[in-house]
């Protein structure tokens, strides 16, 4: 295996070094939850990021728990900031 200096990787592969090195955070539940017209959409949500296992069953029982909370966020971001952008950097 080679060893790489960040900034030679950098200069030889500068877009592989953008997804690797830089600190890049993917939408979360909220994240999308914002997206949410309704409690049905959210429900659905809730119910995927369990199942695909990018939430535990504790939380996503919590998020159920509290839909009333949860509704006032629905529908708060815009479609297309994720989009745009791809990933959102820290």
């Amino acid at each position: 295996m080679m060893n790489w200096d960040r900034r030679t990787f950098r200069i030889l592969f500068p877009h592989l070094a953008d997804e690797l090195i830089e600190d890049r955070v993917l939408p979360g539940i909220i994240d999308h939850l914002e997206r949410c017209r309704d409690e049905n959409e959210a429900l659905e949500l809730i119910e995927f990021f369990e199942r695909s296992g990018e939430i535990d069953c504790k939380y996503a029982e919590l998020l159920r728990s509290n839909l009333n909370q949860l509704a006032e966020i629905f529908n708060s971001r815009k479609p297309g900031e994720y989009a745009g952008k791809g990933l959102m950097r820290r």
